[in-house]
């Protein structure tokens, strides 16, 4: 996720704050050394969740794509 706007401080990403609440709790996947990654983690949630079967960031434009499958809308 590109920012908007730059913020006029020091801030962390949403991914960096993801990764220190999951490493800070022990989860697994939260490995000490590990960088969170918004392109790995859509592939990922593309092969884990039906919906999502074969969308990642770069398969999506600008204007989105439908979901495919059960609850999809």
């Amino acid at each position: 996720v590109a920012p908007a706007v730059e913020p006029a401080f020091d801030a962390y990403a949403e991914g960096e704050i993801l990764t220190r609440i999951g490493q800070a709790l022990g989860l697994t996947g939260f490995a000490p050394g590990w960088a969170y990654d918004a392109r790995e983690v859509s592939k990922l949630i593309g092969e884990i969740v039906p919906a999502f079967a074969g969308r990642d960031i770069d398969s999506v434009g600008p204007e989105g794509l439908p979901l495919a499958g059960a609850g999809a809308r």
